[in-house]
């Protein structure tokens, strides 16, 4: 479900020319390393425009947590 999603960074692909909607193709890769390193990047495919990020383990969820969420979702099933 969405609302179990993590937000784990954001960043705004600017200098993009007003377009009507659908009309932007933009190209977005995710590459996830040996480490757990998120690299996220995103361009414009008109203007070449090309904005990235990279996304470090925060820690994620405690070991309770996770034992939390496993039992909710047994009990859903």
């Amino acid at each position: 479900m969405a609302t179990d999603n993590k937000v784990l960074g954001q960043f705004t692909l600017v200098g993009l020319p007003p377009a009507p909607r659908g009309v932007p193709q933009i190209e977005v890769t995710f590459d996830i390393d040996a480490n757990g390193i998120v690299h996220v990047s995103a361009k414009d495919k008109g203007t070449g425009r090309e904005q990235q990020i990279v996304i470090q383990s925060s820690g994620g969820l405690r070991q309770r947590r996770h034992r939390e969420h496993d039992q909710e979702r047994r009990e859903v099933r």
